[in-house]
């Protein structure tokens, strides 16, 4: 068993060595597939609180993640790769936000500031997890129902807690830039939305399904998002 441990190690060790040397930075850009999306719930201020079904959120679009590794053969020695994610981009857009019958219209999520975590692959195991904060917010595109919540820029912030397998050969590619990743987060959280003394508490609950391609996803509605989120 150590030696198959220590075999496995070494073959991506000496792969990313032969690489870049000391380092590896793997830049990934991923689309959100479809299926992906959130139930949302209105969360009353009674005690206990109730929730009220209210719709569902639709996902769309990408996000654009560095995975830097280091390469140290000491420090591969227990069968585990570790390394940093830095969120470089994303844009995700939300459709189907009602507000007690009232369809507000697309959001546009986007970065509202640093973002990242680890990474840590075990070789023996052959398991990748990601640990990842990403600090993002959430912009109303149609104005016309901004007074219902009181502004039309709000947090969305998401905690991407994730593992999958990942077989040695993927685990190659992958460094190499030759194969598919996916990831699959669920997500389950309170938010607030608008201001004032009683904003409106939202209960989001579903899965983002994020799979390797070779270009930022786009379509007229993700064109759209950026033009918004770039004034």
């Amino acid at each position: 068993m150590h030696h198959t441990r220590l075999l496995l190690t070494s073959l991506l060790v000496l792969f990313a060595s032969a690489s870049v040397g000391c380092a590896l930075s793997i830049e990934k850009t991923f689309a959100v597939q479809p299926g992906s999306g959130f139930d949302m719930f209105f969360v009353t201020y009674d005690d206990p609180p109730l929730e009220y079904p209210n719709g569902r959120l639709t996902l769309d679009g990408g996000t654009v993640m560095t995975i830097d590794v280091s390469v140290d053969l000491v420090d591969y020695l227990d069968g585990t790769m570790d390394g940093d994610v830095t969120i470089g981009d994303l844009m995700f857009t939300a459709t189907g936000l009602s507000f007690f019958g009232f369809q507000l219209g697309p959001l546009c999520i986007a970065l509202a500031g640093p973002s990242g975590g680890s990474f840590e692959y075990q070789v023996l195991n052959q398991t990748a997890a990601f640990d990842v904060v990403v600090n993002t917010n959430a912009v109303m595109l149609d104005k016309t129902y901004m007074a219902f919540v009181g502004t039309d820029t709000f947090p969305f912030p998401f905690h991407m807690q994730a593992e999958m397998p990942l077989g040695l050969a993927d685990a190659l590619g992958l460094f190499a830039g030759t194969s598919e990743m996916t990831v699959s987060q669920d997500v389950d959280e309170q938010m607030i939305f608008g201001t004032g003394p009683t904003p409106i508490k939202v209960h989001i609950l579903g899965t983002v399904n994020l799979i390797t391609q070779d270009a930022f996803p786009t379509n007229t509605l993700i064109e759209q998002c950026i033009a918004e989120v770039s004034t």
